[in-house]
């Protein structure tokens, strides 16, 4: 076989032969590069959807259990301070100022695709809304002098507090969610960063097959008639 290949190299001038393996020898480079182009970049991609998801997602978290600890804390404060006006005044609009950007943060949950923990979001921010509605208007009587001591307004906000136990239980089932797509999407770009290997490697191998091979046989064909 190799014989068949030089006696067909020699039906060609040594300047075409030449000029031959050196086209040869770029298209291959050229397609080995493109391999490893193209693997680079899916890595990429996965990259940046594990950057600009998960790790968003998992900021936007964050920032709602801060926010959460906000509203607790105000509530308390309008609890205790029901019957100074002045303070239930600063504590209302602290309490929901809070409230508010809690649900601007549940709400960029649901930016972007769609995936397991939107359902979760929107349940949250229903539950929030009902929560906000039912301790608005506690606070409401509160401040006109319904209740008579803050034992009382605390109960009164029983019902807003079972609201706003059930957005803090999505949340923990959001947070299990967000963890479960982090360590989804990192064994996937292990994966890919294994494939990208292989396929790398094998793209190599077969272009040193494919080169030396020929290189060599053009060589002979060339050096013995010499």
């Amino acid at each position: 076989m190799f014989n068949g290949l030089q006696a067909t190299f020699r039906q060609f001038s040594i300047r075409l032969r030449m000029a031959g393996a050196v086209a040869m020898v770029i298209a291959l480079f050229a397609l080995f590069a493109a391999v490893a182009l193209g693997t680079g970049l899916r890595l990429q991609g996965l990259n940046a959807h594990f950057i600009e998801h998960s790790m968003a997602e998992s900021g936007h978290l964050a920032n709602i259990r801060s926010l959460l600890g906000e509203v607790r804390v105000a509530e308390k404060s309008m609890v205790v301070d029901f019957e100074n006006a002045a303070l239930m005044k600063i504590h209302r609009a602290q309490w929901q100022a809070s409230a508010q950007q809690m649900r601007t943060a549940l709400s960029d949950l649901l930016k972007g695709e769609e995936d397991a923990d939107n359902a979760l979001a929107r349940d949250a921010i229903g539950r929030l809304d009902e929560y906000l509605a039912a301790t608005g208007k506690s606070i409401d009587n509160a401040q006109a002098g319904v209740y008579d001591d803050a034992k009382a307004v605390d109960r009164a906000l029983d019902r807003a507090k079972m609201l706003m136990g059930g957005v803090v239980t999505q949340i923990g089932k959001i947070q299990q969610v967000i963890e479960q797509e982090a360590v989804a999407t990192h064994a996937e770009v292990e994966a890919a960063a294994r494939q990208s290997v292989i396929v790398v490697l094998v793209a190599f191998g077969l272009v040193v097959l494919v080169v030396a091979p020929l290189t060599l046989l053009n060589s002979r064909s060339i050096v013995a008639p010499m």
